[in-house]
């Protein structure tokens, strides 16, 4: 009598190999090899480990995956003598589906199954990718690649933690920090590239506040310079770079401390609903786009910046508070002032590490985001942008009230 477990096994590992087959079948019109072909490597996967426990031998496995490695690169070499050039990729996924098949047959069928999701993404997505990456210039790849060399060479020598003058330092936690932080600006990256120039600044004020409302402020203001009659389109802008340098943090403090979200998610909301109007009040009036270019968020140097602030803010407010909550609100609103990121990642590892509790973190929190937006003011002063600051300035500072009133609200609350 057949088992379920067999049966189960032979139509998960044939749907796995169809998903594939169906990809290359459907995106690369392939006639050789296709839907029923990669269902049938994907059983055969399968079936090598099943006569590998019957034989007690798992170079039955080895020698099924040779035979598909060789059947992939005759298969290639008959396409382009055909002249119907079969893509290497093509031969590449026909050997992951016979080890998805292998998969299966040893019960790692949700894993299976995830990897061949991923995988038919991965292949189904090829255009696209293209496309985001035709819009990096030579720059802002080796940028990339500086950056990602850096965290592979510091993640095997960094120890998971360090005492320095009595602090016990979590390094690898910092660490993680940063690329968790470096993922957002990449996304947030690769959709202001991916978007097309027409798009309004406003929503290119806002996609920069998600990696650094500062530099997106030094943005907005040398357009100003070159167009004074985008006045209101400006002003739109800065108060959306402000919001959206609201939105970046609350993500982040709630990645690395969810607790904290039930006192800051009403302020932020609040923040966010008090802002928005303003900024669409100051948009209603329409001129000619300028084209926004926001800059790599990568480099060796952004990373040593980013991991620096983020290290030198966490031990400040870890000695900060061992005295009283007023030292740690007044440390964070500093450290605010000149990067509210590393004060809100900062207050999420030590509500982590039970160091703060998530209301103080959350007050702390407001109050460095509030010195946020008055550096952003500052940025304004400093390249001339008194007339903006004008315009904003009120909003701003019924936007921070409101923050303020809103965490109160939420401690009552929760």
């Amino acid at each position: 009598m057949v088992s379920g477990m067999f049966l189960e096994g032979l139509v998960i590992s044939m749907l796995v190999g169809a998903l594939l087959g169906l990809e290359r079948e459907y995106t690369k019109r392939q006639e050789l090899i296709g839907l029923r072909t990669f269902s049938l490597i994907s059983l055969f996967g399968f079936l090598t480990v099943i006569m590998s426990e019957m034989f007690y031998n798992t170079v039955v496995i080895f020698l099924g995956f040779v035979f598909v490695a060789i059947f992939s690169i005759l298969l290639y070499i008959s396409g382009m003598m055909r002249g119907e050039r079969i893509g290497f990729t093509t031969c590449i996924a026909a050997l992951i589906t016979f080890v998805l098949g292998v998969f299966i047959g040893f019960g790692w069928r949700i894993e299976a199954v995830f990897l061949a999701v991923l995988v038919s993404i991965v292949l189904f997505s090829k255009e696209r990718m293209h496309m985001l990456v035709s819009k990096l210039n030579q720059k802002e790849v080796g940028d990339l690649l500086e950056f990602l060399v850096l965290l592979g060479i510091i993640y095997p020598i960094l120890p998971n933690s360090a005492v320095i003058l009595g602090i016990d330092m979590p390094l690898l936690t910092i660490w993680g920090i940063m690329v968790l932080v470096s993922v957002i600006n990449f996304f947030v990256f690769l959709g202001s590239r991916y978007l097309p120039v027409q798009h309004k600044v406003e929503l290119f004020s806002f996609l920069g506040g998600l990696m650094d409302a500062k530099a997106m402020v030094v943005a907005l203001m040398n357009i100003y310079k070159h167009s004074k009659k985008m006045f209101q389109n400006i002003s739109s802008g800065f108060l959306l770079a402000n919001m959206a340098m609201y939105v970046r943090n609350c993500i982040l403090i709630g990645i690395i401390a969810p607790a904290t979200l039930y006192y800051i998610g009403l302020p932020v909301a609040l923040v966010l609903l008090t802002l928005l109007p303003f900024s669409r009040l100051f948009a209603l009036i329409k001129h000619k786009e300028k084209k926004i270019r926001i800059e790599s968020p990568f480099g060796v140097l952004q990373a040593v910046k980013l991991g620096c602030a983020i290290f030198v803010v966490f031990f400040i407010l870890n000695i900060s508070k061992v005295y009283s909550g007023d030292v740690l609100y007044i440390t964070s609103a500093i450290g605010g002032f000149f990067s509210s990121l590393a004060v809100s990642v900062s207050l999420g590892t030590l509500v982590m590490n039970h160091a703060i509790s998530a209301r103080e973190a959350a007050f702390s929190f407001i109050t460095a985001n509030a010195a946020g937006a008055v550096s952003t003011l500052v940025v304004l002063y400093i390249m001339q942008g008194k007339n903006i600051i004008e315009k904003t300035y009120k909003a701003l500072i019924i936007s921070t009230i409101v923050s303020f009133l809103g965490v109160m609200l939420a401690f009552l609350l929760f």
